[in-house]
This record gives C-alpha cells, sequence and structure tokens, in this order.
C-alpha cells in the first residue's frame, strides 16, 4: 500500500525549490483559515468537551485547516465512543463479544484519525524529524555569500 503525502513544509526528497515552493502555495490556498474553536452545536457535553481538549491542544501546531472539520469532528465522536465502552467495561463489567468487537472497530478508527491528524507519538516524531532535518539543510549558494544558509 503507498504512504499517505504529507505536507510540502516537512517533506525530505528529491524534490526541487521550485517545486516545493509550488506545492507550499497550494497548501496553504486549500487549507484556508483554521478550524473553529467551538464545537458543533450538536455535540454532547463529553463530546464538546474533547473537542475544545483536541482543539487547545492542536491549535499551536498550525496543522488544522477548515478542511479537516469533518475528520476533526469523528475523531471526538470515536474518542466519546471509546471512553464510553470503557466506562461500560470497568463500571458494569461488561464484557459481551459485540463489544469487544466494536470497541476492537472503534480503536482501529481511531488509530487512523490519529495518523491523519498527527495525534500519534510516531506522527508528532515523523514530523518533528523531517522538520528538523529541514531546519539543518544549508543553501550552499548562501552559505558562499555569507548568508545564514537555511533553505
Amino acid at each position: 500500500m503507498p504512504r499517505a503525502p504529507k505536507p510540502a513544509r516537512s517533506t525530505k526528497g528529491a524534490n526541487t525549490k521550485c517545486e516545493i515552493a509550488t506545492r507550499i502555495a497550494v497548501e496553504d490556498k486549500l487549507a484556508g483559515v483554521g478550524i473553529s474553536s467551538v464545537p458543533p452545536r450538536d455535540f454532547s457535553k463529553e463530546r464538546a468537551a474533547i473537542y475544545k481538549w483536541l482543539h487547545k491542544a492542536l491549535k499551536p501546531s498550525g496543522v488544522l485547516s477548515k478542511l479537516d472539520t469533518a475528520t476533526f469532528r469523528q475523531a471526538c465522536i470515536i474518542i466519546d465512543r471509546l471512553n464510553e465502552i470503557d466506562r461500560m467495561i470497568d463500571d458494569e463489567g461488561v464484557t459481551d463479544k459485540e463489544l469487544r468487537v466494536a470497541r476492537t472497530d472503534y480503536f482501529k478508527q481511531y488509530l487512523n484519525i490519529c495518523s491523519e491528524l498527527c495525534l500519534s507519538p510516531a506522527a508528532r516524531a515523523k514530523m518533528g524529524t523531517l522538520v528538523a532535518n529541514k531546519q539543518k539543510e544549508t543553501d550552499p549558494l548562501l552559505e558562499a555569500l555569507g548568508g545564514d544558509g537555511r533553505a
């Protein structure tokens, strides 16, 4: 299965500076403004709290845009449902097969959403490594001219 493309600002590879600049311009244009900090009206108190918590945690990274609204919404729903299933297991001792299957399915969805929104430690580590490597890259021409050397 092919890997999902990453944002141009966080990729490293054989792209020219012109290609990278074009991709960044297109990505910025598509991203638009950030996602709303106000949870959807139809959310329960629990989902609204999850929404606010996730938004507060991710806003500084600047990775969320209006285009991520549906994905972000589903992340809140999935987390709420996983929490509810866990409460049922802990409080009521419910362990029937359907509940275990539902928890497994929701957890798989959760992992996929985490990957999409860079919520997992592995996704954050990859993004951090790529950004750090980008900052280390130098432009030989700028170095020769006495510039700061950053690409």
